[in-house]
């Protein structure tokens, strides 16, 4: 067998190693070629003498010290190590002392321009309100309530139907229930109710003896009542309760006039005329307990140990006098937020989605959703 039959079995049998050595010296030539030229390359960059601008001159070498600082302030944690809980409430911020940026009430150094803020002492400001809930800081520490939730403003500690910013606007203890804020504050008009006078003067009748009866009619015409003057009408029945005949005026300008006395109101009713007077009935909402009182000027009512009596009425408010201090309350009207909100504790049904005394108070129903369609129908 000849050398190169020899060397041709050889190859055929280490083929696999041969093509190895070979990627091997070729990887090991290649990191020398690499190595080379970064060295040279390199060796360029540090003579910057070497280097000309366009104008030939030698380059300047290029200060990197500015964007070094840009990096190391983004890098730099502004972060606050207190935590606040203010989910839905933003935080309370202050203008930084060198560049009048807002920044966190409690940071020692501004976030932006790294200046040193003044220290805070805490007992400077009493007013302090860290959650913005209108009640201070102080406040709530002595009353057990948590200063940095704004949610605990409304919630009532002592189950007495006040919330607790309501006690602390009122300045009664949120956490007793016998001390409460003035009752007359939980009212509220719900609407105002006008009735015709009942009653309507028809005729005269002169009887021997001097005797003279009066024609009144119920303005329904259910019933006729025949008085003398000093009479007393009560019907209980019908509602005509206390109506005292008081005087007839026969040559009154207006025609002629009989003048009645109800609830020691003196009342005018004209032969064959309507009366112009209204009876005004007050609808009234006490928001603890959602019960409802309708009331006529000079009624009075009981609630909680405290008697309240009715002076006026208005469309758009109520005047009630607290018997017992002897001042007088304006109740004001319920607004849509109130309606709101008393619905939107509500559930069940349409009608149960508000309370009895709500029902047929403009804006207090939810809008009835359309019934679905029965395309089946349809075809």
């Amino acid at each position: 067998m000849s050398a190169m039959q020899k060397l041709g079995g050889w190859v055929k049998g280490n083929y696999e190693m041969l093509i190895l050595l070979v990627v091997l010296v070729a990887l090991v030539a290649s990191a020398a070629f690499l190595f080379i030229q970064t060295e040279s390359e390199n060796s360029k960059l540090s003579d910057t003498k070497s280097l000309l601008d366009k104008d030939g001159k030698p380059a300047e070498v290029l200060d990197v010290q500015p964007y070094s600082n840009l990096v190391a302030e983004l890098q730099r944690d502004i972060s606050e190590p207190e935590y606040e809980n203010r989910m839905f409430v933003s935080e309370k911020r202050v203008a930084c002392v060198e560049c009048g940026k807002p920044i966190p009430y409690y940071a020692l150094k501004c976030p932006f321009c790294d200046a040193d803020q003044p220290e805070i002492d805490p007992g400077v400001n009493e007013d302090q309100d860290s959650d913005i809930d209108g009640m201070p800081d102080q406040y709530e520490e002595e009353m057990g309530f948590r200063k940095n939730d704004p949610d605990d403003a409304e919630m009532d500690a002592d189950l007495d139907g006040f919330s607790n910013i309501e006690e602390y606007r009122a300045e009664t203890d949120p956490n007793d229930k016998e001390s409460t804020p003035d009752l007359a504050t939980k009212f509220r008009l719900v609407n105002v109710k006008k009735n015709e006078f009942q009653l309507r003067f028809n005729s005269v009748q002169e009887l021997p003896g001097d005797i003279r009866k009066f024609q009144l009619n119920l303005r329904t015409l259910e019933r006729t009542y025949f008085p003398q003057l000093g009479d007393v009408i009560n019907d209980k029945k019908n509602g005509v309760i206390g109506v005292k005949i008081l005087e007839y005026l026969p040559d009154a300008e207006e025609g002629p006039t009989l003048i009645i006395e109800k609830d020691g109101d003196k009342i005018r009713l004209v032969k064959n005329k309507k009366v112009t007077q209204y009876d005004l009935t007050a609808r009234l909402a006490f928001l603890i307990d959602k019960k409802m009182y309708m009331l006529k000027i000079q009624e009075s009512f009981d609630i909680r140990g405290n008697k309240f009596k009715v002076i006026d009425i208005s469309p758009n408010s109520v005047l009630l006098l607290d018997v017992s201090s002897g001042e007088e309350k304006k109740i004001p009207k319920i607004t849509r937020d109130e309606i709101s909100k008393i619905r939107g504790r509500s559930s069940g049904s349409r009608d149960a989605a508000v309370p009895s005394f709500m029902r047929g108070v403009e804006g207090a129903r939810r809008p009835i959703a359309p019934a679905p369609v029965d395309r089946n129908r349809m075809r």
